[in-house]
């Protein structure tokens, strides 16, 4: 038996639940699902910062590299160091 995940409040419905077991499984599946909404947040920051930018980046790709470092990121702390300690750091 894996180990048991102890959940902060905001993540005990159990369909969050499942999704963090998921993902502390590695399932890819799971995995997408973290990149997909990590590029959402990252296109919503670089639209709100558009202005900054100036055309000077394309903005679509400065999201996409930053979701893929978030997620790569998220990747090796849980190797590191598993998902109930990387909570709990969080």
């Amino acid at each position: 038996m894996g180990t048991v995940l102890t959940l902060p409040k905001p993540m005990s419905d159990p369909e969050s639940a499942d999704w963090i077991a998921a993902l502390s499984e590695g399932s890819d599946d799971a995995t997408q699902r973290l990149y997909e909404l990590l590029l959402r947040a990252a296109r919503f920051e670089v639209g709100r910062r558009r202005s900054a930018l100036d055309g000077v980046v394309d903005a679509e790709q400065l999201a996409a590299d930053a979701a893929h470092d978030a997620r790569r990121k998220l990747r090796l702390c849980l190797a590191e160091q598993g998902l109930d300690e990387y909570l709990e750091a969080a």
